[in-house]
């Protein structure tokens, strides 16, 4: 049952990014390029504002990342936490298994006949 629901929960996820599927996002693309006149000198202060800009920019991009690590390191310790919980659930299955049916097989009684076999006759 759990497997179903999982199944048509991924199942949903996929549909739904085919559905939002948007082709004209270029990652990255915020803004066109402008080819800059590089014989102009007045050029040279844009340029430097501009990568004063730009680098200001990475930097907070990159403290960004710095919040997502501790994020993805709680993610992780939850992954290990569901996994010892699962292999507690598969433990505590096989056990009731044993239990349901226990270790010796059963003692069947009837599934044979007194009556001799005759078809395999010899003369």
């Amino acid at each position: 049952m759990f497997l179903i629901i999982l199944i048509i929960f991924f199942l949903i996820l996929i549909i739904h990014q085919f559905l939002n599927y948007n082709s004209n996002i270029i990652e990255g693309m915020d803004t066109q390029y402008t080819d800059y006149d590089m014989n102009n000198p007045s050029n040279v202060m844009i340029l430097a504002q501009q990568n004063a800009g730009n680098i200001a920019y990475l930097k907070q991009r990159m403290d960004d990342l710095g919040d997502l690590k501790s994020i993805v390191m709680d993610s992780c310790g939850n992954i290990v936490l569901l996994n010892d919980q699962l292999q507690t659930l598969i433990e505590n299955n096989a056990n009731l298994q044993t239990n349901l049916v226990g270790t010796t097989p059963p003692n069947i009684t009837g599934a044979t006949s007194d009556v001799p076999d005759t078809t395999n006759t010899t003369d």
